[in-house]
């Protein structure tokens, strides 16, 4: 419907907000069904906490991927013309097109830094978990690329290809931390499974202590 009809910005970054829910979706789906990685109850303490963590940071990779999609769609990416600011790289906006711009970039800091620490957590409590672990550091390589590619379009006035690698890059990034978000929350469940069938053994064991005296 949007290419047929030609429809303006606002319903092409609807459309690409769906579609990046719906790779969320199916990243969950996958995730969820393939179980990768899960540790032995020893390796689950202290992990509950990093679910509402990696869930954060992916709502702010989304938060991110669409304000890059208003920048692109309003042609913002060729008001400055420095990087991280304006002018050089050192002047603050002058033009709604630089305001759009520098909004983008400044939501691209903060997540950055959440995506980091997130990440940073992550491997910090999952050392016995492989597949967490392995999909932590890949986040952080895409984050990486995607600063680079982020800034190259800027110095380098890279043509709209090579700006599209610069979203394709964003949409990994988002699928790699939902990928993070959904086996921290496996984790949280099974850390929970485990307090219940903890709780649930204690009266026996008591009952079949008394048994034997």
């Amino acid at each position: 419907i949007v290419v047929e009809f030609s429809l303006p910005g606002g319903v092409v970054l609807i459309h690409l907000a769906n579609a990046l829910l719906l790779l969320g979706v199916l990243v969950y789906v996958a995730v969820s069904a393939s179980a990768i990685g899960t540790p032995e109850p020893a390796e689950r303490a202290g992990r509950a906490s990093l679910s509402k963590l990696t869930a954060i940071a992916a709502g702010a990779t989304y938060i991110l991927a669409l304000s890059g999609a208003l920048v692109v769609e309003t042609k913002s990416s060729a008001g400055c013309d420095g990087w991280p600011l304006c002018g050089g790289g050192f002047q603050l906006p002058a033009s709604q097109m630089d305001v759009i711009d520098m909004v983008h970039r400044t939501v691209a800091g903060v997540v950055v830094v959440l995506i980091g620490i997130a990440m940073g957590i992550v491997l910090r409590r999952s050392r016995g978990d492989v597949g967490i672990r392995r999909s932590a550091i890949v986040v952080n390589i895409v984050l990486l690329l995607q600063i680079a590619a982020g800034a190259l379009v800027v110095v380098l006035r890279l043509p709209a290809g090579v700006q599209a690698l610069h979203i394709a890059l964003a949409s990994l990034l988002w699928a790699m931390v939902v990928t993070v978000a959904v086996l921290a929350r496996g984790r949280e469940h099974a850390v929970v499974a485990d307090q219940v069938q903890a709780q649930r053994a204690a009266p026996r064991s008591r009952t079949a202590e008394v048994a034997s005296t």
